[in-house]
């Protein structure tokens, strides 16, 4: 007989998978990935099975570059993966893993294979690949943290061949800074390994009551911890100790916070968005503002005005120092906002799960869908 943690661990993960299409099993994953920038060039997923590189026009338009797989080029012809939820750019190469477990390195110039495909990984892969220096950091849903190096996927030296294993799955994209690799699981605890050789780095790992679906570095020495226990920690990556006891939510918080000056910015699954100063104890809201729609969204601050995106779709513009709801733009015929938002060009850059891009202003407090020019990826 299973006992009741194990029972309360699958309704949890039931209850999880609904969130990505249906209970007991994922049978067409959607992926929401924040869109990557460099420069006037994004990179985004316009369907669950592509990539592209697009070129931003200063008059709303978008024009197609490349898109990944491209089956007329012969090292791809094979290529493919179903739904990403995270894509990284280092340099001139682009890391994102799939739900169905294939992780790809492609060239952000133009969009060729460097690496990757089927068997690099065992599991599902839902946070994003984490660069730093010569290797590429993953984590997976049968509860393994891989390195890779960079320059062709294969395990990094020192590094265990199959991956460092922990008692859950990984959903959270891994964290690197000073020499260590943070990583959330779903069983509700964070570990902290040595980035040269997957070794424990902190002498017990922090724990919570609450599997934990995403994990943020604030500055050097603060991790941002969301338990779906309606609770957000911060913890040191010094030790692994909370900092100060946990703030307490109206639902569950699925997501990375803005951070700026000690205020960590972010929502809820009630629609709750919280200003939340971090650097007193027990940790104080500023100011709540009320939405109607559930947030998995990082929200963005610009200028002075905290950009939120709902899962309705909705965007809605709120005054950073005051919580006072200035517009809420509702996107129609878009799908939803999941994958984070992100600065571009004094505006917000908002990519949805139907493969819409919009562009939402601060200073006019409108969202404005971006129009394709030519051949669509």
């Amino acid at each position: 007989m299973k006992s009741p943690s194990a029972r309360n661990t699958g309704l949890l993960v039931c209850v999880l998978s609904l969130l990505l299409v249906a209970c007991g099993g994922v049978k067409n994953p959607e992926g929401w990935a924040t869109p990557g920038l460099n420069g006037d060039r994004t990179y985004f997923f316009p369907a669950s099975d592509r990539l592209a590189g697009v070129t931003l026009g200063a008059d709303g338009s978008v024009i197609k570059a490349w898109q990944f797989p491209d089956k007329t080029r012969p090292d791809q012809k094979d290529a493919g993966f179903k739904a990403s939820y995270g894509i990284s750019l280092a340099g001139d190469a682009l890391y994102f893993g799939s739900w169905n477990g294939r992780l790809y390195s492609v060239s952000a110039s133009d969009g060729a294979l460097r690496w990757g495909g089927p068997n690099i990984v065992s599991g599902g892969i839902v946070g994003e690949p984490v660069v730093s220096g010569d290797r590429v950091f993953v984590g997976t849903t049968d509860g393994r943290l891989h390195a890779f190096a960079t320059s062709n996927g294969a395990p990094a030296p020192g590094w265990p061949s199959g991956g460092v294993k922990l008692p859950a799955a990984i959903w959270a994209a891994p964290v690197v800074s000073g020499g260590k690799v943070f990583v959330a699981t779903m069983g509700g605890a964070i570990y902290a390994l040595q980035q040269a050789d997957g070794s424990m780095a902190w002498p017990e790992p922090f724990k919570v009551d609450g599997a934990i679906p995403d994990l943020a570095l604030l500055d050097d020495g603060r991790l941002f911890v969301p338990a779906l226990n309606k609770q957000v920690f911060i913890v040191s990556t010094a030790d692994g100790k909370a900092i100060g006891p946990g703030f307490a939510t109206d639902e569950w918080v699925w997501g990375r916070p803005a951070f700026r000056d000690g205020v960590a910015y972010f929502g809820d699954f009630s629609g709750k968005v919280y200003a939340v100063d971090i650097t007193v104890s027990p940790m104080t809201a500023k100011w709540t503002a009320g939405l109607t729609d559930k947030i998995k969204a990082t929200p963005v601050l610009i200028d002075g005005v905290l950009v939120v995106g709902t899962r309705k779709p909705s965007v809605a513009f709120i005054d950073a120092q005051t919580g006072a709801i200035q517009n809420t733009v509702v996107l129609t015929d878009a799908g939803t906002i999941r994958a984070g938002l992100v600065a571009h060009a004094g505006r917000a850059l908002i990519a949805t799960t139907d493969g819409k891009l919009f562009d939402a202003d601060p200073k006019t407090r409108a969202a404005t869908l971006l129009n394709f020019v030519g051949a669509k990826p």
